[in-house]
């Protein structure tokens, strides 16, 4: 299923708003916000400006590869289970910003209606879990979960819960019958240690 043209419009402002909204906040620092088509080549071509922005701007090795493991694998889940449009771009909205001691990341995307139902009963359960059960938990999917071709298992969504130092807060909101955006922001630590 493909999304046309007025549920691209809806996601757009809703990206938008998001995106005053963290204006609004004060002591808010807006590293980088980009909403667009988020096709592979130039998803690697994201990622490896951020990660230079990383290495520029986040003091301490732990404090990068968490931030960016967080980051690629909240952009995996955008990329596997994102809609397409009907030139076969798949659009997405990722905002990073820093707000004291913490580096957030929001990124948010267009699924269907089935798929939102499904994604964010997985993020439930995961949050459900405290931190011992959700690490046992991630090794048992990862030895014996059933993987489907995009994956499937919820390992991605598992990681992110595991890698944020803060609690991961989801949103999702209809933009025609067929469609929701779906968000996820989760935040690292970037203070010096």
């Amino acid at each position: 299923m493909r999304i046309g043209s007025t549920d691209l419009n809806s996601f757009y402002r809703a990206a938008e708003a998001s995106l005053r909204d963290l204006r609004a906040v004060p002591d808010c620092e807006i590293w980088l916000h980009y909403v667009g088509d988020l096709s592979e080549p130039f998803a690697n071509a994201l990622t490896a400006r951020i990660e230079r922005m990383a290495d520029e701007r986040i003091p301490g090795k732990h404090a990068r590869k968490r931030f960016m493991s967080s980051f690629l694998e909240a952009l995996q889940n955008v990329r596997n289970h994102g809609r397409s449009d009907l030139d076969n771009k798949m659009h997405a909205a990722i905002t990073i910003f820093q707000e004291g001691d913490y580096l957030y990341i929001d990124v948010m995307n267009v699924v269907t209606n089935k798929q939102v139902d499904l994604v964010e009963k997985k993020y439930r359960e995961a949050k459900a879990l405290d931190r011992v059960a959700l690490k046992k938990h991630y090794m048992d999917v990862m030895t014996h979960g059933e993987l489907s071709l995009k994956g499937g298992a919820g390992l991605g969504i598992l990681t992110i819960i595991l890698k944020s130092e803060v609690p991961v807060v989801t949103l999702s909101k209809s933009i025609g019958t067929d469609f929701k955006f779906f968000s996820v922001r989760l935040g690292v630590s970037i203070a010096s240690a």
